[in-house]
């Protein structure tokens, strides 16, 4: 989690396993401690919304993700 968002402590909660090309598992990530991301990685930041972004990758499957709230 460290190199794509800065967490250097988190707790997931498992959601479910499910299949597009191959097995994975969605879970819920809580961000406990963050530091700035190193330059060393091919983020350059971190940005936090309210809702979700509208220039998502995935929008339609991300509005059903998170269409539950936590």
């Amino acid at each position: 989690m460290y190199e794509k968002t800065g967490a250097t402590k988190i707790e997931l909660t498992p959601i479910c396993v499910y299949k597009i090309n191959t097995f994975a598992i969605l879970c819920f990530c809580e961000m406990l401690e963050m530091e700035k991301l190193s330059g060393e990685y091919e983020m350059t930041k971190v940005l936090f919304f309210l809702d979700l972004p509208d220039n998502s990758t995935y929008p339609d499957t991300f509005k059903l993700y998170f269409k539950r709230r936590y």
